[in-house]
């Protein structure tokens, strides 16, 4: 019997780990509940929080369940509690998980709980990660993979890099799939009043501006860019640099930036909901030099909006979709090499116009295409449990 014949919805229940707030991650997964077919599929979602997060009210709105599974930190209670809420709200017939190597763990309680498809999504590539360098963490990759690979049935990733969270050369054999996990576009078709949009950031008319999006975290790399800042001050004193974002770094790298005397060149602009608007309106240029990541969806945000582009080359290049706006440039380049592909792609900043740009974005990140691939995957991975 194929999954099109049964009587009732599937049922998915997905572990993206915080509670639901504008993250890359819930806001994708809010997408998939908006666009995927509920008469077939019925979505829940386990978080590690009793917050209320942005997207908490839709979610139930459209009929999914959002259930607390908390003790992250203490796999043992988080064990029993994610247990109960398989018993309580199950049977589900797919877990498909969102937190990294934790997933290592969920796949495993999944198993012995029984649900028949398990699916770890890799959105982060950990070769590189700081905390790899540590003994426990080693040690923890190495379990937690172990019982990714034992446990669970099927594999996700946003990019080929990504797979490495499984220890890829493993996986590649078995039943895996490259699905990535697309932005908002929407935004992007919008006007924006430049000129009052910088007058409110307090950024001189006539300042180049490089910004940047992401969180304030090792992986985002922000001492490169006020070593960077400070570099281009230079010759380019008039230029800004906006930092979009918050997190627990954001303090450390505020208090460098002061040691550096770029008070006046370095905006803060803290956590913003209008991202896009933002991009669209503030920006001359987007910096993007992180030290990993999974796809790097700032990077494709940032040419949907038609900006040029200069980052690093650890980023996976299914992030690349707009050649014209896009410099690679490695890790291990000087900083003055660095503030000169900064300057070369401000001399050269109309090479395709935004509506083109965000043209080839939306064609390339389609959400309706996507989650029609997420159907697909669903349903392939339920027709072969049936035939065993």
């Amino acid at each position: 019997m194929s999954i099109n014949q049964l009587a009732r919805p599937i049922k998915i229940l997905h572990v993206p780990g915080d509670c639901m707030w504008e993250g890359s991650i819930h806001t994708w997964l809010v997408q998939v509940l908006r666009h995927i077919d509920r008469s077939r599929f019925c979505l829940d979602f386990v978080v590690h929080t009793n917050r209320e997060g942005y997207y908490h009210a839709e979610v139930r709105s459209l009929g999914a369940k959002i259930m607390p599974c908390l003790n992250y930190y203490q796999p043992w209670w988080y064990q029993q509690n994610l247990q109960r809420i398989l018993k309580e709200n199950g049977p589900y017939d797919i877990i498909h998980t969102h937190i990294a190597d934790y997933s290592g763990w969920v796949m495993r309680v999944a198993y012995k709980a029984g649900v028949p498809i398990r699916i770890p999504h890799s959105h982060n590539n950990p070769s590189h990660f700081p905390g790899n360098s540590q003994l426990y963490w080693r040690f923890r990759l190495m379990v937690m993979r172990r019982w990714l690979r034992k446990y669970s049935t099927h594999f996700l990733a946003v990019s080929q890099d990504a797979l490495a969270m499984f220890g890829a050369d493993r996986v590649k054999h078995r039943r895996y799939y490259i699905l990535n996990a697309p932005p908002i576009f929407q935004a992007y078709h919008e006007k924006v009043d430049s000129a009052a949009l910088r007058n409110s950031l307090h950024i001189p008319p006539e300042a180049p501006v490089i910004g940047h999006v992401g969180r304030f975290c090792d992986a985002k790399n922000h001492f490169l860019i006020l070593e960077i800042a400070k570099e281009m001050a230079k010759n380019l004193p008039q230029a800004r640099f906006l930092l979009i974002g918050d997190g627990p770094l954001r303090s450390a790298v505020e208090a460098k930036a002061h040691a550096l005397g770029l008070g006046d060149q370095v905006i803060f602009a803290g956590f913003r909901k209008d991202v896009p608007r933002l991009l669209l309106g503030a920006l001359d240029l987007f910096l993007f030099p992180s030290l990993y990541e999974g796809l790097g969806l700032a990077l494709v945000e940032a040419q949907a909006a038609g900006l040029p582009c200069v980052y690093s080359d650890i980023i996976p290049k299914e992030a690349d979709v707009v050649p014209l706006l896009l410099h690679r440039l490695s890790l291990n380049s000087s900083i003055p090499a660095w503030a000169d592909a900064i300057r070369a792609a401000l001399n050269n900043p109309h090479a395709i116009s935004q509506q083109e740009a965000l043209r080839m974005v939306e064609k390339k990140f389609n959400i309706v295409e996507n989650v029609k691939e997420l159907e697909r995957i669903y349903t392939i991975a339920l027709n072969e449990a049936k035939l065993r």
